[in-house]
């Protein structure tokens, strides 16, 4: 290359820069040679030095892929999308750009990573002079900026979980941090806790042995149902206990509250079912007295629920990080970048845990065992009832429970469940399945009678 022919291409590359940086939401452009050496780049020193070789390493795995789907003489555009950035890879002889840009909203997709290529009317039968190889490239890439069309992403995907299989941990680490980068807080600890669980080992007679995800999701949801769940769950029950002895203190007062009703309605004319309205009325204020004096209210079983909750939800959150590799709902139907041992370390016949389970086994099981939490949770309330009022028929037992509308919303979860394990990875389906099956034992546990004046006693 003549020291002209070396000027023009450094012009090429400028303008090249130039054209593509001045482009709306585009961070930086840079300029690689085929073997991942970095020629001109507009990021930072700092985004360089980090960037530098996961770029590479993209550069020459898109080169791969795109020789798979195309003809190797024809020029292709590679384009992989995160939940913050578009990276697009234009392909030719001897260069390689790569442009990081901002999503345009008008053209988001519905997963948070995807594959799209467009063919070249141009083909190329020998490698052109540099200088025309970086001019033609800059006015290739400009095109394909401006109309590139997204691929559909459950056609594509296979392609996507074909280039980050050839990334190294440390690479993929790399893209998971941007993509973790402002996700909840508390997702992030228990994806952590997780995480630790997997990282350590059992010791046996023959040595240390990794511990399995299937075993991970045992372990964990164990330990936060007795170290949490099980502690409220007896307190709660013990507040039950205590609320129905101030029931039967706050009935006591009926006869005390009718005189003081009665004295004071003197020359009102109440009619029987207006002094009784008045009456319930009152002794259900002296139970509300009761119950935030001795710190059994209600309200306070909400919050019980709601703990409950903030742990299922977030577990649910983070085994789907693991299972798919992101933290939003997308389709779970595809894992894209499960994390390492998630297709592998599973139980019986559902060995890959980032796949839905084809055998519907899994979702079966949910249904079955949430319908049978639903009828315990059932023949406890009416046991509850009868407690409190032993003689009442059990017509009337049917009729308050319904009446607390208990039937309805006590068997809609064995629907939902079974419903959305369909839809999930078996990584969640089975944490729900461990789940239900340890609330199974905490009802049959409660209908012992022993084993419920021991955990009710005041």
């Amino acid at each position: 290359m003549t020291t002209q022919d070396a000027s023009n291409h450094q012009i090429d590359i400028d303008e090249t820069i130039s054209r593509l940086g001045s482009k709306k939401g585009v961070e930086s452009v840079t300029v690689l040679t085929k073997d991942g050496r970095i020629v001109r780049t507009t990021a930072t020193a700092e985004q360089s030095e980090v960037q530098g070789k996961l770029l590479s390493k993209l550069a020459r795995d898109a080169e791969d892929i795109v020789q798979e789907l195309e003809s190797q003489d024809e020029l292709s555009f590679l384009r992989i999308r995160t939940k913050k950035h578009e990276i697009m890879v234009a392909l030719d002889h001897n260069y390689l750009l790569v442009v990081v840009q901002s999503p345009q909203k008008d053209i988001a997709p519905k997963h948070s990573a995807f594959l799209s290529y467009q063919q070249s009317k141009r083909s190329y039968s020998s490698a052109p002079p540099p200088d025309e190889n970086a001019s033609q490239l800059a006015q290739q890439s400009d095109n394909a900026i401006d109309s590139v069309v997204n691929a559909d992403m459950d056609q594509d995907v296979s392609k996507i979980a074909e280039i980050f299989a050839r990334y190294t941990p440390d690479q993929l680490a790399v893209v998971r941090a941007a993509a973790d980068k402002d996700s909840p807080f508390i997702f992030k600890v228990f994806h952590a806790f997780l995480d630790s669980l997997h990282e350590g080992t059992l010791i046996g007679a023959a040595g240390e042995y990794a511990i399995p995800w299937w075993a991970v999701i045992v372990a964990a949801t164990m330990l936060l149902r007795l170290c949490i769940g099980l502690p409220l769950y007896f307190y709660q029950q013990r507040g039950l206990a205590k609320s129905r002895k101030l029931d039967k203190v706050a009935g006591s007062y009926s006869t005390l509250i009718a005189s003081k009703i009665a004295r004071e309605s003197k020359g009102k004319k109440y009619t029987d079912e207006e002094f009784n309205k008045v009456l319930k009325k009152q002794i259900k204020s002296k139970q509300h007295a009761l119950r935030l004096e001795h710190g059994c209210h209600p309200a306070y079983y909400v919050m019980v629920s709601i703990v409950q909750l903030s742990i299922w939800v977030p577990m649910t959150v983070a085994l789907r990080r693991l299972a798919t590799g992101v933290w939003r709902m997308d389709n779970w139907s595809q894992a894209f970048m499960p994390e390492a041992g998630m297709t592998t370390e599973g139980l019986f016949w559902f060995t890959n845990l980032s796949t839905i389970d084809s055998t519907y086994i899994m979702p079966a099981c949910i249904g079955a065992l949430y319908s049978l939490n639903s009828v315990l949770l059932y023949l406890w309330r009416e046991k509850l009832v009868r407690e409190i009022n032993p003689d009442i028929p059990k017509a009337f037992v049917d009729r308050d429970i319904r009446d607390q509308a208990i039937t309805v919303i006590t068997f809609i979860p064995p629907v939902l469940g079974a419903y959305l394990a369909l839809h999930v990875p078996t990584a969640i389906s089975f944490y729900w399945l461990v789940s239900a099956l340890f609330t199974t034992l905490q009802h049959l546990l409660l209908m012992n009678k022993r084993v419920r004046r021991l955990l009710t006693k005041s």
